[in-house]
């Protein structure tokens, strides 16, 4: 904490490090309530650090890995969790979201979502995402846009109207 409270040169106290280029190209980062650090990985895949290997340091490979099932994780660029602890994947591949239950993400493999979204305004690539305090989900994509999809339009898999849509224009 004091080091990023500071403008300082020192040395980071913990480094990660994908051990026998495991890593690709981390666009997304995401904590789990347990502390594990989840990130999306350009590889069509989904990594987990648990929060033990966080502690520790050094050169550690993914403790988890959520490999694509039919396009379910598509060049990934963000993740996030919501309430309950399911796990979404942004996916600029495929133009989608998709969500995993805790179950489905307690070991490495290749899940079928439970939830998500596909086939709907808003999600034209795809770069970010964020939960508000309701539940709703936010979408920022590439082509200058926020599209918000209701709480209760992530039950399944699905392509619901935004309920918000948030436009802006390029600025020169």
């Amino acid at each position: 904490a004091a080091q990023i409270a500071s403008s300082t040169t020192a040395a980071p106290t913990r480094r990660i490090v994908g051990a026998g280029g495991s890593v690709t190209s981390i666009t997304g980062i995401a904590f789990d309530a347990q502390g594990n650090l989840w990130a999306s990985d350009q590889a069509n895949r989904v990594i987990e650090y648990s929060a033990a290997q966080l502690a520790a340091g050094g050169t550690v490979t993914p403790n988890i890995t959520l490999a694509s099932a039919f396009g379910s994780i598509a060049r990934p660029w963000d993740v996030a969790f919501d309430s309950h602890g399911n796990l979404w994947v942004c996916n600029y591949g495929n133009n989608s979201v998709a969500s995993f239950t805790p179950a489905q993400i307690a070991t490495s493999g290749s899940p079928q979502p439970t939830a998500g979204l596909t086939g709907t305004q808003g999600l034209t690539g795809p770069l970010g995402i964020a939960f508000d305090r309701s539940g709703n989900l936010w979408v920022a994509s590439i082509i200058d846009s926020i599209a918000k999809f209701s709480a209760s339009d992530l039950t399944m898999v699905g392509s619901p109207a935004p309920a918000v849509v948030i436009t802006g224009s390029l600025r020169t």
